[in-house]
Formats: C-alpha cells, structure tokens, sequence
C-alpha cells in the first residue's frame, strides 16, 4: 500500500486508526474511514456477547475474534449483517467455555473425526477441550492477532490461528498445528465456518471435472429428503439448503473453495489445495478436501463450509499451517439459478 511522504503519511495513518478504534463496538455502532491514500487496518480489544474479543477491520470487512473460545464468531461488511451462525449459548453474558458448547462461528477441529478417541476424546465425542477453550491472545508483528490453545495431554498436538487482512482485501486465518511432545500421530487440519442456513440462498462447492465420484460429489452421510445437490457448470456444484434432516457432501476438487450466497451476496472461502492423502474418502478412492455439512433442523438451522488440509505426519518439533483466506462480493444478481451469477461464483473459487 502507497503512503503520503513525511508527516502527512503519519498524521494520516493515526487519524484512520483513531477513527477505526472509536468506532468498534461488536454489539453497536460501526464504520470506519478510508482515506486518499487508502484503508488502513486496525486490531482493537472489544466486548462481544459478554467475551473478551478482539476486533479486525480493514475497511472493507470486519472480523470479531472470540479466544476464550478459540472463534472468529462475527464477520460481514461495514453495513452487512453477521455471515457467521451463533448459537443462544454464545449469546448470555454468563456463557461458560468451559461447557462444551456448539458455540457456532469459525473454529478448528483435527480431521480425520474417526480419530477422535485416538486423539483424546475417550469416546470420540465431544471434541477434546483444547481445541475450543482457553485460547489466549497476542498481537503480533505485521498487524496480525494470534490465539493458541493449550498443549493436548493426549496427543502432545497444539493449536494456533493468526488473524490479519491481506493487501487484497481477504482476511486471511492461519492455522497452524503443531506437536509439541508424544508419540507420532497422523492429521488433518480441519476448517469449519458455520453460517445460518435461513439466511443462505445457496451454496455452491468447487468440483473436479475427472472426480472420482459419481456427479462430482460424495454422500458422507444419508440422504435427506429435500436436497439435491447438482452440478451447474463442469467445476461447481449448487447445494438449496434444506431443514428436512441432516446431511454432508464432501468433494475431490482440485481447488478448495466453497461460497454461501444470499440476498445477491457471496461468502467465499479459498485455501491452497496441496497433493497428498486427503480424509473422508471412500476406500480405494479420493479424499475430500472441500466439504459441506447441514444440520437441517428448523429449530437449529446452520450450515459447515468445511477446508481440509492433506493428512500430515506429526512428531515432537514438527508443525505445519492451512491458510484459509476468506472475502464478500457482491454479485451481478440475486438469482441463484441464473447462469451469469453461476460464472462469477466459478471465477470467485478459483
């Protein structure tokens, strides 16, 4: 990003993040200001739903980060409304994390879920503690908020997630897992961003057009009466939410990608697609990198845009990162049947 020479450059820097600071409430007002030289981004503590958070803003989308849960549990435009579900239990001042909770919002869990007992659930249900609580939080070099949970006493496996925006207008999320002590254990690194199913027109999940499933796709569970997914161009699939049962597709696209849309918007969420093993395939066929479950049920109604890293080999010292880069576009229509929004949702996951 260009920046005026001198004093003007710093009096301009320190006016954009003083109006961006006064500005942040998550439960409030919002808006901040970009100047000539363009939007500046900012990190600031704040207050959402009685958690300590932390507010992101860059002047085109904000993001709120939960560490006590280890979420991001908001994310829009300046003047849009929150992409992401929240559950009535994030939304009480006297919320515990402690509880396990399906708090909603964008968490981490480690893939594959078979593992789970392996991996310290006992039972393999719920997910283990550390994953989702007592996260703490630093900013860091680069304008970057990182949180990291503790050491798991099971696997030895920790958790962290760098927070920042990009120069091109994504926020971009780091998640980083890394052994720390144990024996060698064998993961995925598992992205997962809730989003209200009411307010979601459609959904639409990158395909290959050589997959190993038939129409591109693969059932990961029954299917439900009132969803068919169906491919409307060679490398995407469309997805009309339903709330007649559960259900989850995953797919072995070249390209992880997946976008919500509603009301003539997009939600688009990429991450870089690595050669290797992925989870969730069926036996003596591909794994699926990109994966879309619905709760279907009216009374908790919320979708999972779903990335997966490759299954990667862990032992003491060892760490590796899955980059998830997430963005909002408006689209050249509302129709989400029409082909020349099905276009530029293509364009928008590659």
């Amino acid at each position: 990003m260009k920046k005026l020479p001198g004093w003007k450059s710093q009096i301009v820097s320190a006016f954009l993040l003083l109006v961006c600071v006064v500005s942040a409430s998550a439960e409030g007002r919002e808006g901040w200001v970009c100047g000539p030289d363009g939007c500046f981004a900012a990190i600031q503590e704040t207050k959402y739903s009685g958690f300590d958070a932390w507010r992101l803003c860059d002047g085109k989308t904000e993001a709120i980060v939960v560490p006590a849960i280890g979420r991001v549990m908001s994310f829009k435009t300046e003047t849009g409304q929150n992409w992401l579900w929240n559950s009535p239990a994030a939304k009480g001042k006297n919320s515990d994390p402690s509880v396990w909770n399906n708090w909603g919002g964008d968490k981490n869990w480690i893939a594959p879920q078979g593992d789970w007992s392996k991996l310290g659930t006992g039972t393999g249900w719920p997910p283990p503690k550390e994953w989702e609580q007592s996260f703490q939080s630093q900013v860091i070099s680069g304008g970057k908020l990182k949180i990291w949970g503790p050491v798991s006493p099971v696997s030895g496996l920790r958790l962290s997630r760098v927070f920042y925006h990009n120069d091109k207008g994504e926020f971009v999320i780091e998640q980083t897992l890394q052994q720390v002590a144990g024996k060698p254990v064998k993961a995925s690194i598992w992205s997962i961003t809730q989003i209200d199913g009411a307010k979601t027109d459609a959904v639409f999940v990158a395909r290959g057009e050589n997959s190993d499933y038939d129409s591109g796709f693969r059932w990961m569970n029954a299917k439900p009466n009132g969803v068919d997914p169906k491919g409307v161009a060679p490398t995407l699939i469309q997805v009309i939410p339903t709330t007649q049962g559960d259900y989850k597709i995953g797919t072995d696209a070249p390209r992880a990608a997946i976008a919500a849309v509603h009301n003539g918007w997009a939600f688009v969420e990429r991450a870089s697609r690595p050669d290797g093993n992925y989870p969730d395939g069926t036996v003596g066929k591909n794994g699926t990198p990109v994966q879309l479950f619905g709760q279907g049920d009216p009374k908790v109604n919320y979708l999972e845009m779903e990335l997966l890293s490759p299954l990667l080999q862990f032992s003491p010292g060892v760490r590796w990162t899955h980059t998830v880069r997430w963005s909002l576009h408006e689209l050249p229509n509302k129709d989400v049947n029409d082909a020349k929004l099905h276009a530029a949702i293509d364009a928008l996951l590659n």
